[in-house]
């Protein structure tokens, strides 16, 4: 009985051993994510399994978790070239040609994107996942036929998630079924209740058939769901706006620039407003703050220097388009802006000075000094007192 507990005892070191020199039981085993997961958990297992590669780099298990890591951090690139060298280590696992196709469908290379689907698939490998992809990158291409049939199989496997409604909302929307593509993303929404991407795009469906009642109520819930969310504030104010509610739009933008005072694109909407208002100083103190914060657009430093000039504000207009060539030398419009204005602001300075200082007539001859002399006539002042007259003397005759 002791000799059979011994072999049993040995045999079982032996494929422990075993396990231990093989590939796929040096590999790390990380866990998935749920997009709820903070980045710093992700950087810390892209560490770990980076420290399990450079220790052992022939693993291709290893390979493919950090590229699993990499593509939810969004990192396509990076998980690419892991996942590259993991197919190179072992070249027909299913797992590795799909989360692959994943990735090209984010770098929109869809035909590559197929190619690496379609061989996980003729592996005999099967699952909504996959076939979800496949739909992705059908839409990508412009196929819609073959998109549909293969999110056919998806709802057949799973027909209680958001995720192929919203491909089904992109295939309508590819076939110009704007309807369809809104009744697809309620279903997202129904099955998915705290999806942004959701409400997100099914306001801007609403927003683009002017359903403005609706986009205030569906926008009014994913303000409740989302109250961090500076998006939602704005696509409230624009809609106002839009309605000719101004200053109901002021007092959303408003609100928006007290808790977040950088957000560049409520500073131009509120100058906008500023503008329809009658208010042209508020409206171009609100672009120059815009511009304070964005650099990046060459149409904004003209539209604000353009509203300077419209107020005869021309050195506020000088500055804004000097402003605008030291962020985009050699623009065109800037350049003719800054000539326009500093002719202007040349005449005016050049008026201002003639006012100021008077110039003596051409010729003039000088005033002669007084003299004394013969009084004129105006100058006689007559006389009157009586008691000086003299009377004619009757007598004399």
């Amino acid at each position: 009985m002791g000799a059979f507990r011994f072999i049993v005892f040995f045999l079982g070191i032996l494929w422990v051993l075993s396990g231990c020199r093989s590939g796929d039981s040096a590999s790390i085993d990380i866990p998935q994510w749920s997009k709820g997961d903070t980045l710093t958990q992700i950087e810390t297992d892209i560490l770990v399994l980076t420290e399990a590669i450079q220790e052992n780099p022939g693993i291709a298990e290893n390979y493919y978790q950090r590229a699993r890591l990499f593509y939810q951090r969004a990192s396509w690139e990076m998980a690419q070239t892991d996942l590259q060298k993991a197919l190179s280590i072992r070249p027909n696992v299913s797992k590795y040609l799909l989360l692959l196709g994943q990735i090209l469908v984010e770098k929109k290379q869809f035909q590559a994107a197929l190619a690496s689907l379609q061989k996980a698939e003729s592996l005999n490998f099967s699952s909504a996942l996959l076939f979800l992809t496949q739909a992705r990158a059908y839409v990508g291409l412009q196929d819609s036929f073959n998109a549909q049939n293969a999110l056919k199989k998806v709802l057949q496997m799973n027909p209680l998630s958001g995720d192929p409604f919203a491909t089904q909302a992109d295939i309508r929307l590819l076939v110009k079924d704007s309807l369809g593509a809104i009744a697809s993303w309620k279903k997202v929404i129904q099955f998915a209740p705290h999806d942004m991407e959701g409400y997100r795009q099914l306001l801007y469906l609403y927003q683009k058939k002017n359903w403005n009642d609706s986009v205030l109520t569906l926008n009014e819930r994913a303000i409740r769901l989302f109250p961090d969310s500076t998006v939602f504030q704005l696509t409230k104010a624009q809609t106002l706006a839009s309605m000719y509610m101004l200053d109901s739009a002021v007092a959303v933008y408003s609100q928006v620039l007290r808790k977040n005072p950088n957000t560049v694109e409520a500073l131009w909407q509120l100058g906008a407003i500023h503008l329809k208002k009658n208010r042209p100083e508020l409206a171009l103190a609100c672009y120059r703050s815009a511009l304070g914060l964005s650099k990046n657009q060459v149409e904004a430093y003209v539209k604000a220097g353009a509203l300077a000039e419209t107020i005869s504000k021309f050195q506020d207009a000088l500055s804004i388009y000097e402003g605008g060539l030291r962020n985009h030398p050699g623009n065109y419009n800037l350049e003719l802006g800054v000539e326009r204005v500093s002719k202007k602001l040349y005449y005016i300075n050049e008026q201002r000075s003639r006012l100021m200082t008077p110039k003596a007539a051409p010729n003039a001859l000088d005033p002669e000094p007084e003299r004394p002399g013969k009084p004129e006539w105006r100058d006689i002042k007559p006389i009157r007192n009586r008691s000086v007259i003299i009377k004619k003397d009757s007598s004399a005759n």
